[in-house]
């Protein structure tokens, strides 16, 4: 299939021998596969009578601009389209059609081509002829100036016109990092006229796999590939995509050999599909990376920063601070030890980040809470517990504290009234301090920091309670009898 070096040269071609000249006749074939939009009486009409101002390529499509009102000429030569000029003097000047030894100047070309689509002749005599006998060429008619028209906008950049640079080419490879890379030198919208050899050329050069993710490149990948096109491109078009004359050591000469793998420098090349199209590549010199991440600091193409590896600008993934949740902000109040993070915010001193969280904390360890807040009721408060707990008097009533009820016994096993500090270190330590509010620590009470029944001296017990009602009952009988006696 012509590819940008072909096209480019058939557009060198129409700027040497038909710009300026005026079209004394049209004849377009009856094909609608290959003429587009119009039929070929309106072909005709477009183009009989004005004159060729300019010719023009972006990637692989061609246009003739004429003079005055009217359409202009879109033309792609499809997988095996040609365009032959014969010039008065009854030469042929055509493209050398890189797999077909054909001569730039001959003379016993029939004419017009078998397979002709579009016949144009010019005043000075001169013919034009596009001969496509496989029909997979096109040709339109376009209002407007062919550069704005939505078969040309929509192209990526012209490796030969218009390259980006390093920087800008780096950001609209990030786009694209999760794509297989020969996948992405064959889309027109990435880069406008590379086809399958100039893929296989430019990995070649850049030494890199054809399945080589987009995203595990380095910045020197990167730079390699950016270099290789330049160079394939400008080297092929310089040789006016005469194959002859391309070097050597190029992929070109070995990618088939009756359909089979071949030899470069000494290394066996081998085939496999990438992006729907058939590869050609050396396997112990083109070898996948991984890892290299030059997503991550690409720009966007446009000057600003890139969407790294697609995750958005801000995001984990894109290495931003997170946002600190409950624990690790209880951690960080509690921490004492330099925890800081190549991704948290940098600082001096004896302040460091913490956990990568966007916090700064001191070295010096940080007094201890006046509460912590329970989280979900799943028992947060335990550091305030034991704290409030170290604060009770030893050997002071229900220092032993135990159970979840909060009641206090004294080793005689006698019920003890708990103070309230002690009641709350209890309630904690028994797993009391999951419920919602703040603990009896410190701090203003919630909702639920009532006080229970461990705040007030215990009820006693059913038993004691029937031993001592007969007791009553036998003292109130005796003075009676006493004051009767009397």
């Amino acid at each position: 299939m012509p590819e940008l070096p072909e096209v480019e040269d058939a557009r060198q071609d129409l700027e040497d021998f038909v710009r300026g000249k005026a079209v004394a006749s049209c004849d377009p074939a009856d094909d609608e596969k290959v003429i587009q939009g119009c039929t070929p009486a309106e072909l005709k009409a477009a183009l009989e009578g004005r004159t060729v101002d300019k010719v023009g390529r972006r990637g692989k499509n061609l246009w003739l601009q004429f003079s005055g009102e009217g359409p202009h000429l879109m033309i792609h030569l499809g997988m095996d389209g040609e365009l032959l000029v014969r010039a008065a003097d009854g030469k042929t000047f055509h493209r050398g059609f890189k797999y077909r030894a054909v001569a730039k100047n001959t003379s016993g070309q029939a004419w017009p081509p078998s397979h002709c689509k579009i016949l144009i002749n010019f005043a000075d005599g001169t013919a034009l002829a596009f001969d496509e006998w496989r029909r997979f060429g096109r040709l339109r008619l376009v209002d407007g100036p062919p550069e704005a028209s939505d078969q040309i906008s929509k192209l990526g950049f012209d490796p030969l016109s218009d390259m980006p640079p390093l920087g800008a080419f780096s950001g609209l490879l990030a786009r694209r990092g999760k794509a297989k890379l020969k996948a992405v030198l064959l889309d027109q919208s990435f880069a406008a006229g590379i086809g399958n050899w100039v893929a296989d050329e430019v990995l070649w050069h850049a030494r890199l796999h054809p399945e080589q993710v987009v995203g595990e490149l380095g910045a020197d990948h990167v730079a390699a590939l950016h270099a290789a096109i330049v160079y394939v491109v400008k080297t092929a078009c310089e040789a006016r995509a005469d194959a002859a004359r391309y070097p050597a050591n190029w992929m070109f000469h070995s990618r088939w050999t009756n359909g089979k793998p071949g030899v470069l420098q000494g290394k066996k090349t081998a085939i496999l599909t990438v992006g729907g199209r058939t590869s050609a590549f050396v396997p112990e010199l083109q070898k996948m990376v991984k890892g290299g991440g030059f997503a991550a600091a690409a720009g966007d193409g446009k000057g600003g920063g890139a969407k790294a590896g697609g995750a958005k600008a801000g995001s984990s993934k894109a290495g931003a601070a997170k946002k600190p949740n409950a624990a690790a902000a209880k951690r960080a109040a509690s921490s004492d030890s330099d925890s800081g993070s190549d991704e948290g915010p940098s600082s001096s001193g004896d302040a460091t980040s913490s956990g990568g969280d966007g916090q700064e904390t001191s070295d010096e360890a940080p007094p201890a809470p006046k509460a912590v807040r329970g989280s979900s009721g799943r028992g947060k408060g335990r550091a305030a517990a034991a704290a409030a707990a170290a604060a009770v008097t030893d050997g002071a009533p229900g220092a032993e504290a135990r159970g979840r009820g909060g009641r206090g016994r004294s080793s005689g096993g006698a019920a003890a009234k708990p103070s309230s500090a002690a009641a709350g270190a209890k309630k904690a330590a028994g797993g009391a301090a999951g419920k919602r509010g703040r603990s009896a620590a410190g701090g203003k009470p919630g909702a639920d920091d009532k006080p229970g029944p461990a705040a007030a001296a215990p009820k006693p017990g059913k038993a004691a309670a029937k031993r001592a009602a007969p007791a009553a009952a036998r003292g109130s009988g005796t003075a009676a009898k006493r004051r009767r006696a009397a």
